[in-house]
C-alpha cells in the first residue's frame, strides 16, 4: 500500500461524515422553509377566514335592510292606492 492510497482512503473515510452533515443542513433548510410556508399559509387562511366572517355578516345586514325597504315599499305603495282612490272614483 502506498502512503497516497492511504491518503485517498482517509479522505473517503471523511466525506462520508461530511456528506451526511450536509443532507442533514438541507433537510433541516428545507424543513424551516416548509415551516415558514405553512406559517404563511396559516396566517393567510385566517385573514381570509375573518374576511369572510365580516362578509357574512355584511351580507346578513344587507338582507335585513332589504326586507325592511320592501316591506316600507309595500306599505307605501299601499297608502298611495289608498289616496288615488277616492279621487279616481
Amino acid at each position: 500500500m502506498s502512503p497516497r492510497s492511504g491518503f485517498v482512503h482517509s479522505v473517503v473515510k471523511m466525506e462520508k461524515p461530511l456528506k451526511s452533515c450536509r443532507i442533514r443542513l438541507r433537510n433541516s433548510i428545507r424543513r424551516r422553509r416548509l415551516l415558514k410556508r405553512r406559517m404563511k399559509m396559516e396566517t393567510e387562511n385566517l385573514k381570509l377566514y375573518l374576511e369572510n366572517i365580516r362578509i357574512l355578516t355584511e351580507n346578513e345586514k344587507l338582507k335585513n335592510q332589504a326586507v325592511m325597504l320592501c316591506e316600507e315599499n309595500k306599505e307605501l305603495l299601499s297608502q298611495l292606492r289608498t289616496k288615488s282612490s277616492p279621487t279616481t272614483s
